[in-house]
């Protein structure tokens, strides 16, 4: 005798589960409207409508980044790159405190003296006191400069006295 394996839809799988869960389940699936204007064949006029209820309904962070064109930028070319251009020492910093890390959770994977592990994790932890000294700095600094170019900004157009 063969027994053959039946097949079940959705609609009879849910059908199955207690009521506690399927209460909690959206049956059948909502499509966000992201969703529906990415894969949707509108014309374009129609879309930048759509695209505009989305962007209004964007937290003000992301309409910064948006209005500053940070989206637009690739990953390796706006955020990243842009953060090392601000502030080398701290990425430096992250970086040999990885390092340290990385040879401290090797070293004991082998089988090293402890001593040599816990050097390691000293180091990792100077590294990390050092990242973020360089991390707070390059903010103090970043926030010193846009005040002094506020005041430039002031100080170039005539008082109305």
């Amino acid at each position: 005798m063969s027994e053959e394996s039946k097949t079940f839809t959705d609609e009879e799988l849910i059908s199955q589960l207690p009521q506690s869960i399927t209460k909690s389940l959206q049956w059948p699936p909502q499509i966000s409207e992201v969703a529906q204007t990415l894969g949707s064949d509108e014309q374009p006029e129609e879309r930048v409508g759509k695209k505009a209820k989305i962007m209004s309904e964007l937290p003000d962070y992301m309409k910064i980044e948006h209005q500053q064109g940070e989206m637009d930028k690739p990953f390796f070319r706006g955020a990243i790159w842009g953060k090392l251009q601000q502030n080398p020492l701290a990425v430096i910093g992250i970086g040999v405190t990885c390092v340290f890390f990385t040879k401290a959770v090797l070293g004991s994977v082998r089988n090293d003296a402890p001593m040599s592990i816990n050097k390691n994790l000293r180091n990792r932890v100077k590294a990390q006191g050092f990242a973020i000294t360089m991390i707070a700095l390059g903010f103090l600094y970043t926030q010193q400069k846009k005040k002094n170019a506020a005041v430039s900004q002031q100080g170039d157009y005539p008082s109305d006295q």
